[in-house]
């Protein structure tokens, strides 16, 4: 299809916010963009209820990525801390997936809390993302783009009390999901975000299990913390930054990055950059660490994030009715 008129049947679909499209949805505002699209705010006519719909225009260079991700959804339908698929269709132009409507994310979560989250509240949600990255790494995917924005809260009852590992626009397979064979470690694109990602990602070799825990590595202690060392030279993915940040990623020892931490966090970032590229990670080990810490410290797991006044949590713990019941 010619690119100008693949343009303007996109920016066409922009403007159709308010109306009926896609035969069932009312997109109500855009409300994000991922790698590939744009997220809206929508209305589903059928069943009244509010959700969210992707939208990726077609081309020749990333002609599966919506459909992959529709995939990848679907085998994570039941899991804990990942989005309800609902449909899937395709239009002249474009592609759409409407999910499950779902939060604020840690970025703009972070924000709220001057960009320093409480010990306590990095805790919980350490525990919840290593059971969430386990969850789809045993699907047989890699996340590939860990980052504050793409982890959300629930909207609903007491799933906002619950961590959604989002964007699965960069996942792809760490195996042959038809024979379980490991992909092999050979050069390959840099993929992710440049804050977050592995120092392998940014050497352009391929990643695994491994990539993921380090970058994990990362947002969590830029939680703690309220920065990252290298977070200054960000600037977009040119080469010079790409050189900038790697340089600082290999030069500062995890002893330097935790510093002032507890040590289960320099003990995490020690395991995951030890692991090797085809081997399996000890999830309920790094689980451990974090809630010894959690434990010691004497917090009490009752889902009082920074951002949830007292009150408001003990009546969503409390409550009975909310959405997503199956889903604890």
């Amino acid at each position: 299809m010619n690119k100008i008129f693949q343009d303007k049947l996109f920016e066409d679909f922009r403007t159709k916010c308010g109306k009926v499209c896609l035969g069932r949805y009312v997109l109500v505002r855009k409300i994000g963009s991922g790698s590939f699209g744009d997220v809206y705010l929508s209305r589903d006519t059928k069943t009244d209820l509010p959700c969210a719909v992707k939208v990726e225009r077609k081309s020749l260079k990333y002609e599966e990525t919506l459909s992959k991700e529709h995939q990848m959804y679907l085998r994570l339908n039941n899991q804990v801390g990942f989005a309800r698929v609902y449909d899937f269709g395709e239009e002249e132009g474009f592609r759409w997936i409407s999910l499950e409507l779902l939060g604020s994310s840690l970025y703009d979560l972070r924000k709220r809390c001057r960009n320093c989250l409480s010990l306590k509240t990095v805790l919980m949600l350490a525990d919840q993302l290593l059971a969430r990255i386990e969850s789809f790494h045993q699907e047989g995917f890699i996340h590939r783009d860990i980052k504050p924005a793409n982890m959300m809260m629930g909207l609903w009852g007491r799933s906002a009390l619950r961590l959604y590992l989002a964007d699965l626009g960069l996942a792809t397979p760490y195996i042959d999901l038809a024979t379980g064979v490991h992909i092999d470690f050979k050069p390959s694109g840099l993929a992710g975000t440049m804050t977050y990602c592995s120092i392998n990602a940014m050497k352009h070799f391929s990643q695994s299990r491994r990539d993921d825990l380090e970058s994990i590595g990362y947002n969590l202690i830029c939680m703690a913390q309220g920065k990252l060392p290298w977070e200054n030279h960000d600037n977009g993915s040119s080469p010079k930054a790409v050189r900038k940040i790697l340089a600082l990623k290999q030069s500062i020892t995890a002893e330097e990055l935790c510093k002032d931490l507890p040590k289960c966090f320099l003990d995490y970032m020690v395991y995951a950059k030890g692991l090797e590229f085809n081997e399996q990670p000890d999830y309920a080990m790094l689980r451990r660490l974090f809630r010894a810490e959690f434990r010691d410290a004497g917090f009490e797991y009752d889902f009082h994030y920074d951002w949830i006044a007292r009150s408001r949590c003990d009546k969503i713990v409390k409550s009975k009715k909310y959405l997503g019941r199956r889903r604890s």
